[in-house]
């Protein structure tokens, strides 16, 4: 699972403009002011921590599947559903689980965007 910086920092600044204006009601109904100073500090700081990360090389994994696959005596051939391209296989061997032409996962298909 990976988080886009940018997306983390801004869910920080939100953050920190809405605990910059908290106000909590006493039981008695007489309401306060907190001292979210120290708060806005560890936001402020994290989000500075968080920006001077390296950021990771990933890529969104691409799920596919095997299209028109025939099976021969010494050869299995199939057709990548992501990028149409042809794999061949020993046909005593299991199917390519990644497609060797483009990298997508052949589990089935559509899934949506691991993280």
């Amino acid at each position: 699972m990976y988080l886009e910086r940018e997306a983390v920092i801004a869910t920080i600044e939100r953050e920190i403009k809405q605990s910059s204006s908290t106000r909590y009601c006493c039981e008695d109904g007489t309401t306060i002011c907190t001292d979210v100073g120290y708060v806005y500090d560890w936001f402020r700081e994290y989000a500075e921590v968080l920006s001077r990360r390296p950021a990771a090389d990933v890529a969104p994994v691409v799920h596919g599947e095997w299209k028109n696959v025939v099976h021969a005596v010494v050869d299995s051939t199939g057709y990548c559903s992501r990028c149409g391209k042809q794999a061949v296989w020993r046909t005593r061997n299991k199917p390519y689980i990644i497609c060797p032409n483009c990298g997508a996962k052949m589990d089935g298909g559509n899934h949506e965007q691991e993280a």
